[in-house]
């Protein structure tokens, strides 16, 4: 994994200063040396049916920084790897006729950048690791979107890029609550920690939450509802198709979404005519 990541950001530095054919071609290489690692490293985990975990530095955390390997990280960073080579190969015409000859070594350099975040982020055991990783995503791909250089790519890089730095906004902090709570930002030590906490029942949750929306199936939305109103909640919003039972001082509201949809269908019908 460390390789595999470590891999696709050389690749990119070598098609910074390459000529386009050449990045192209050290892209191409590299992109399918990572594949193959992580097809073989996904054989192993099958073959073991064991996950592990590897210290970056040989250092604990927080000094270092801790990759956790199991099947399902494999077959996910063997999946962006077969998309990314496919993307790769795949797009050489389309990138000749819609983005300049001087841009396709920026172009090169942000598939390797979009590739190595993505592998970060399935193998990284740190939430904060993982944080800086978004944003390196985040980065390569509004890169991506706007390298065509016109109006519509531009606009949608801006609003991609708003969209991603309000929800990195909220994921910070939501990291900043984990580690006030736990002291920890490794994820497996976060989970014992949380459980812990649990259990002991240790730690109120400072936030008040007045009105709860259930959205689950029929079967358990009565059960749902009884947990939110356990819980101190005084409206609920229900989109279950099912009638609910409620105290007289929980507000309810229930919502029939074939309704609303049959209401704004007449709307636009009437609007035709």
């Amino acid at each position: 994994p460390f390789f595999s990541i470590i891999l696709s950001m050389i690749s990119g530095i070598f098609s910074s200063v390459l000529k386009r054919k050449a990045a192209r071609t050290v892209t191409v290489v590299l992109t399918s040396t990572v594949l193959v690692m992580n097809l073989m490293l996904t054989f192993f985990l099958l073959q073991t049916g064991e996950s592990y975990t590897y210290m970056m530095g040989h250092f604990p955390a927080p000094w270092g920084n801790e990759l956790r390997v199991g099947v399902l990280e494999a077959g996910m960073a063997l999946f962006f790897s077969i998309i990314m080579l496919l993307s790769i190969l795949g797009g050489r015409k389309k990138l000749d006729g819609e983005v300049e000859a001087t841009k396709h070594n920026i172009y090169y350099i942000l598939c390797n950048l979009l590739l190595s975040s993505l592998l970060a982020l399935v193998y990284t055991n740190d939430l904060f690791t993982a944080y800086v990783f978004v944003e390196i995503n985040t980065i390569a791909a509004c890169g991506l979107i706007m390298i065509r250089q016109n109006g519509r790519c531009i606009e949608a890089a801006v609003r991609y890029m708003i969209m991603s730095l309000l929800g990195s906004g909220l994921l910070l902090l939501g990291i900043c609550m984990l580690y006030d709570m736990t002291g920890h930002l490794l994820m497996s030590n976060i989970q014992a920690q949380v459980a812990a906490i649990v259990e002991a029942g240790a730690y109120r949750i400072p936030m008040i939450v007045t009105i709860g929306i259930i959205t689950v199936g029929q079967g358990s939305a009565q059960e749902v509802c009884d947990k939110l109103v356990a819980c101190g909640i005084k409206g609920i919003w229900n989109f279950a198709p099912c009638a609910l039972a409620v105290p007289p001082d929980v507000f309810f509201k229930q919502e029939s979404l074939a309704l609303s949809l049959a209401h704004l269908n007449s709307q636009v019908k009437t609007n035709k005519q």
